[in-house]
């Protein structure tokens, strides 16, 4: 009988284990903690600026779009930086092509 009472212990154990766990889960539901997501907000938002930046010089019908992605996703999640980069993003595709349709009867010239 020892043995027995030792295992039904041990699953009683168990299951009051599961069911502080579940209760746990299901009050902790859908929520996201604000500390990880300003962070990955602001590591977002740093990430598209840099290709915002890097699109004004080289690949910018590339890096462009993949920058309004990105500061698109981190002006949801709350971050500012997100929205200088779209802008920087559109001016570099826009000047790309004002200066590709200026530049384009110089470079059959020459």
């Amino acid at each position: 009988m020892d043995k027995n009472n030792f295992y039904f212990e041990k699953k009683q154990e168990l299951d009051d284990a599961r069911e502080e766990f579940s209760q746990e889960l299901v009050e902790n539901r859908g929520v996201v903690s604000t500390e990880d997501e300003k962070g990955s907000s602001s590591s977002m938002g740093i990430t598209s600026f840099v290709l915002a930046l890097l699109s004004m010089f080289i690949l910018p019908f590339f890096l462009a779009p993949i920058s309004i992605v990105i500061g698109v996703l981190s002006v949801k999640r709350g971050s500012v930086l997100g929205w200088w980069a779209i802008f920087l993003s559109i001016m570099a595709l826009i000047l790309r092509v004002v200066f590709g349709i200026v530049l384009l009867p110089v470079r059959l010239i020459f």
